[in-house]
């Protein structure tokens, strides 16, 4: 059977019940906010995530919408993200962004599967937020 037309190329279907497309809750990041972490918690709540922690790619905690230590989840994420194989942890997704000529990587944490067009829109509202921020 053909696909449809207007699918995706690469995009499969199986036999189980398609997700219905999510979409973020409409918050605002900036406005409003009194630092980074606020602003991260905004995007958390945006993308009904847990946690979303930012952090050079040496291991360095720069902001987070957790609050709890996560220095060892920057330290942890920031090697496994380097040699590139995908974290060991459930709920753990990775993303890559530069600012200000620095290499930095986001740690998100969820307790549900993040829809796959939510990582990239989760790192260009990041963006937004270190270039209002810092």
């Amino acid at each position: 059977m053909a696909p449809e037309s207007g699918q995706a190329p690469g995009v499969t279907t199986g036999t189980a019940e398609s997700v219905p497309e999510q979409t973020p809750k409409k918050i605002d990041l900036i406005k409003n906010r009194i630092n980074i972490t606020e602003s991260l918690q905004a995007l958390a709540e945006k993308y009904s995530v847990l946690e979303i922690t930012l952090g050079t790619d040496d291991g360095l905690v720069l902001a987070s919408s957790a609050v709890r230590d996560v220095q060892p989840d920057a330290a942890k994420f920031s090697q496994t993200f380097r040699q590139h194989v995908a974290p060991d942890e459930p709920g753990v997704s990775l993303f890559e962004l530069s600012h200000k000529e620095t290499h930095m990587i986001g740690i998100i944490r969820t307790d549900k599967e993040l829809p796959q067009t939510w990582k990239k829109e989760i790192g260009e509202d990041t963006k937004g937020i270190l270039q209002w921020w810092l």
